[in-house]
């Protein structure tokens, strides 16, 4: 995607890095949010926001993903979702028991 906007303020302090906000931005694609690495361990906690163009969204061909987001009210569709593990195996859940299964 062609990003427009990339920002992300961040915190460090010991081996803890924390960043919020978190904003990639462009016409068909955001990603937003924030959270913490540890890096030394490497280990990540972060609660993100993945919001795709309708345009975009109406392409997805998997219908139960397409149900997992929601309407903002502007030309875009949200999805929020975690992303915990590590820098290297990092694991995205969709705190979503009606599409949690796509990701098993």
């Amino acid at each position: 995607p062609d990003l427009k906007k990339c920002e992300l303020d961040f915190q460090m302090s010991g081996p803890r890095l924390t960043t919020s906000p978190v904003m990639l931005a462009g016409d068909a694609l955001q990603l937003s949010g924030g959270g913490v690495t540890n890096v030394q361990s490497r280990a990540i906690d972060y609660d993100l926001t993945l919001a795709l163009s309708n345009a975009v969204l109406r392409r997805v061909p998997t219908a139960e993903l397409r149900a997992a987001f929601g309407d903002r009210g502007d030309v875009f569709s949200t999805l929020d979702f975690k992303a915990t593990g590590t820098a290297e195996a990092p694991i995205e859940g969709i705190p979503n028991e009606e599409t949690s299964h796509l990701y098993r």
